[in-house]
């Protein structure tokens, strides 16, 4: 039996796909505070209690991928030494501010 996949019409999964995964919510949280370099979003990314970091190789991945959603933009600055990435919100980026608030004040309430 053969499975085909189908882009899921319901917005709520759609919406999930796109930002449900723990280190994507985090960068977007960082960078709601303002543009940040990568090494910035990695440092942010420590907890404080688990001593527990991202990997270099998983923060690559999820910066790419909210690029290709265009949640974020990726500036190079090449006229620095090392040439230096900075990474900010877009507009889409920020209208997900409400969500990552929420989320905290849930936290904050019943977690």
């Amino acid at each position: 039996m053969k499975i085909t996949t189908q882009k899921n019409e319901c917005p709520i999964a759609r919406a999930s796909e796109m930002v449900g995964d723990t280190w994507i919510l985090l960068i977007i949280r960082e960078l709601l505070r303002g543009t940040k370099r990568f090494s910035e979003i990695q440092q942010a990314l420590i907890s404080d209690e688990s001593k527990c970091c991202i990997n270099s190789r998983t923060l690559t991945q999820r910066l790419k991928k909210l690029e290709q959603e265009q949640i974020l933009k990726r500036k190079s600055i090449p006229h620095e030494m090392p040439p230096r990435v900075e990474y900010s919100l877009t507009a889409k980026g920020r209208a997900l501010s409400k969500i990552v608030d929420d989320l905290k004040r849930f936290g904050q309430k019943y977690l």
